[in-house]
């Protein structure tokens, strides 16, 4: 989020919203500009990239205006594109108003991408809320929406971006699940399959790389892959109640402008500051009761606002992400992997380095007596720590989790004794179960660099 605080005076500043995946760099205007705009360099990938400006320009702007906007729009880059966008109170559809604007605009090959009127009333329809590119075949789509919030509508645009190179963070669009009408389908498979093969064999390596094979076949057949659906959510203050009223206060908001009657646009009015209300209210509402709810476990606070903004979202990392490698950017698969295991293992061994070797020649070793025994595991013991695992539906690198190993643990508990007792025996542990899922998380600041 960026903000301009200069002009809060004469109406407030602007606020620019950017999803954490992009990349942008705040412009800093020189001293003497005064008007109310804010311009960012956004960054979507090493070769695409644009500059988008917002302004506010008040009814009783100065005349310096148009040689101010001149001078902001030096700091563009206009090779790679721009966008210039905001309230200009300056009619689009009145050639005389627009004529200084135009030909400002014109200089720079900026084309004016909105139509239709974006505020109206009783008594004008004014095209004032306005979108500038110079790049407009990169703009699939716009819209002129009736929004309710205020008499000016909502202006959108759509920029065609092509990802293909992009260095971002991406949500997966797909997920596989096992459906809850195969779940009895998957517990009967697991109690009837036939571990003779596992309890039978007395090698711990081999032993375990069947036992992994056979569950993983299972889970496989059961598994479907099911194509990720973005939902909107609604504000969780926002009840049946204010939706009802909101729509109705859309519906007189239309009435009043086909009409054109003064009593249709009070009732429209009425009802705005009705929403408005309402609104304000339900908010404070529901973040009151949530603090009191907390008993004042900022703990629970904060789980509740990270999941209100999103934050508590993961991002997975795609395959063709970029890395500096050696001082180079590389997004190939096997480096990433190899740069990223190098680093970890790099970082454990300057830790290491901060604490001393402990003396062991004072006490040596009777290697007659043991310094610790380790006796098998019984298969009630190992039920009872399954059943007193933590639930979680992180999943290995062959499908098992918690939750489904605790779902099926009597069908599960007499192999897995099994294998524990052999490497306790033959004092080996399965590479199987040496195999960690490391998922790297950016912490802040370049996507590109392994420290962050």
């Amino acid at each position: 989020m960026f903000r301009r605080d200069r002009g809060i005076g004469r109406g407030g500043g602007l606020l620019v919203y950017l999803k954490n995946c992009l990349k942008c760099k705040l412009i800093e205007w020189p001293a003497e500009i005064d008007i109310e705009c804010i311009g960012l360099n956004i960054t979507i990938s090493p070769e695409m990239s644009f500059t988008l400006i917002c302004l506010h320009r008040p009814p009783s702007s100065k005349n310096t205006f148009y040689d101010q906007l001149k001078t902001v729009l030096k700091y563009s880059d206009f090779k790679r594109g721009t966008i210039l966008l905001g309230d200009f109170n300056i009619n689009w559809d009145n050639k005389l108003d627009r004529k200084k604007l135009k030909q400002l605009t014109d200089n720079h090959n900026l084309t004016q991408v909105i139509q239709g009127p974006t505020r109206i009333t009783n008594t004008s329809k004014t095209t004032i809320d306005l979108i500038f590119t110079n790049k407009s075949d990169r703009i699939s789509t716009t819209f002129n929406l009736l929004s309710g919030l205020s008499d000016h509508n909502l202006i959108l645009c759509s920029r065609k971006v092509n990802w293909k190179h992009s260095t971002s963070l991406i949500r997966a669009s797909s997920y596989q699940i096992i459906p809850k009408t195969e779940q009895q389908n998957l517990t009967n498979a697991l109690q009837e399959y036939d571990w003779l093969n596992v309890l039978t064999n007395n090698e711990a390596e081999d032993s375990c790389s069947i036992f992994s094979k056979c569950v993983k076949e299972i889970l496989d057949s059961f598994t479907k892959k099911v194509k990720f659906k973005r939902r909107k959510k609604a504000l969780p203050w926002v009840k049946d109640d204010v939706w009802k009223l909101m729509k109705e206060r859309d519906n007189a908001l239309k009435k009043s402008l086909k009409t054109g009657l003064i009593c249709d646009r009070q009732i429209f009015t009425s009802l705005r500051n009705k929403v408005i209300k309402l609104v304000r209210k339900a908010k404070a509402d529901f973040f009151i009761k949530m603090i009191d709810g907390a008993n004042g476990n900022g703990k629970l606070i904060w789980e509740q606002l990270n999941k209100l903004t999103g934050r508590n979202k993961k991002d997975i990392i795609p395959n063709n992400m970029q890395l500096q490698v050696n001082g180079m950017l590389t997004s190939d698969l096997g480096s990433t992997v190899n740069s990223f295991n190098n680093f970890f293992i790099q970082s454990i061994e300057e830790l290491t380095m901060n604490f001393e070797c402990p003396d062991t020649s004072r006490d040596p070793l009777d290697d007659s007596k043991p310094v610790f025994n380790l006796r098998e595991i019984t298969v009630p013991e190992v039920l009872e720590i399954i059943s007193s695992l933590e639930c979680s539906k992180a999943r290995d690198v062959f499908g098992l989790d918690s939750n489904l190993l605790k779902h099926h643990k009597l069908a599960l508990t007499h192999p897995i004794a099994h294998l524990i007792n052999l490497s306790i025996n033959q004092n080996s542990v399965p590479s199987a179960w040496k195999i960690a899922k490391v998922t790297p998380v950016l912490k802040a600041g370049d996507k590109t660099k392994l420290e962050n």
